[in-house]
């Protein structure tokens, strides 16, 4: 419980910057009260399309310099079960 109080979901355009900055700003006023390490996990479930995009929006404005930065990828690179 205390795991997932911790866990937020936003939605936003896949490639969209301006969308990106109101996360990271709301990740930067987050870890400012918990101290000087900033770790960012970003977990993609999203369709395998557009994990290029979202990755290329998180480089841009959501990384942090503070801490390390993650991806995890949940969709499978199938396309049915055999692949």
């Amino acid at each position: 419980d205390a795991f997932l109080a911790l866990c937020v979901y936003r939605r936003g355009g896949y490639d969209s910057e301006d969308d990106m900055r109101v996360v990271e700003a709301e990740m930067t006023e987050d870890e400012a009260r918990v101290g000087d390490t900033a770790n960012r996990l970003f977990y993609f479930a999203i369709p395998p399309t557009v994990f290029a995009e979202v990755s290329r929006t998180i480089k841009a404005v959501a990384l942090t310099d503070k801490g390390w930065n993650r991806v995890i990828i949940e969709k499978p690179f199938g396309m049915d079960s055999e692949s």
